[in-house]
C-alpha cells in the first residue's frame, strides 16, 4: 500500500466547510433571481441564514487549517522554515495573483477605478492591513490565512507548536480580546474582515 500523509477525515470535514459557505452564497443568489422567487421560495436562504452556515464554515475551515499547520511544520528549525514558507508560498500566491489581476481588470470594465497603491496592496495579500480596498470581498479569508501561518511559526520558532495547553492560551487569548472589542463596540467599517479576526484566529 502507499503511504500517504494526509488525513482522509480532515478532507472530508474540509469539503463539508466548502459545501456550507457554498449553500448561503447560492441561497442568496437563487432568491434574488426574480420577485417571485424572493417571495415564495425563501427556505435554503432562511435555513442557511438562520443556523449562519457560512460562519460555520468559516470557522470550521480555519480550525482545519490551524490543525494541519501545525502538523506541517516539524523538524530542523532553519530547514522547517525554508520548506514551510517556500511551499506556503507557491501554494497560494501564483494562482492569487492571477486572481487579483483579473479582478483588475473586471473593476476597470465595470469603471471602478483602483489606485496603485489599492494593486499592490492586493498583491500582498494584507491589503486590509495596509489600509486598503480588497478588490474582491473574498479575498479576507487569505488574509487571515496568513496570520494563520505566521502564528504558527512564531509559535514553532519558540518551541510551542506542539504543546496543546500553549495553543489552548493563544487560542484564549485571541479570543478574549474579540469579546473585550465586542464588549467595547470596536468597530471599523473600512475593515469590517479586522473586527472579527481575533475570533476567527482562536479557532485555529
Amino acid at each position: 500500500m502507499v503511504s500517504s500523509s494526509r488525513f482522509k477525515h480532515i478532507d472530508a470535514l474540509r469539503g463539508i466547510a466548502v459545501l456550507l459557505v457554498i449553500w448561503l452564497h447560492v441561497s442568496e443568489v437563487y432568491i434574488n433571481l426574480s420577485p417571485a422567487v424572493k417571495a415564495h421560495s425563501t427556505f435554503l436562504y432562511d435555513f442557511a441564514w438562520y443556523i449562519n452556515s457560512g460562519r460555520i464554515g468559516v470557522v470550521l475551515f480555519f480550525a482545519i487549517s490551524g490543525f494541519v499547520l501545525l502538523k506541517s511544520i516539524k523538524g530542523n528549525r532553519k530547514r522547517a522554515t525554508k520548506t514551510f514558507w517556500t511551499r506556503r508560498f507557491f501554494r497560494l500566491y501564483p494562482a492569487f495573483w492571477v486572481s487579483v489581476l483579473l479582478g483588475f481588470f473586471v473593476m476597470e470594465l465595470m469603471d471602478k477605478k483602483i489606485s496603485v497603491g489599492m494593486l499592490v496592496a492586493n498583491i500582498t495579500m494584507l491589503p486590509q492591513i495596509l489600509n486598503q480596498e480588497m478588490i474582491l470581498g473574498l479575498y479576507w479569508t487569505l488574509e487571515t490565512e496568513i496570520l494563520f501561518y505566521c502564528i504558527g511559526w512564531l509559535l514553532f520558532m519558540v518551541g510551542k507548536s506542539h504543546n496543546p495547553i500553549n495553543l489552548f492560551i493563544v487560542s484564549i487569548f485571541f479570543l478574549g480580546f474579540f469579546i473585550v472589542s465586542r464588549i467595547a463596540h470596536f468597530s471599523n467599517t473600512q475593515h469590517i474582515g479586522l473586527v472579527s479576526l481575533p475570533f476567527f484566529l482562536s479557532s485555529g
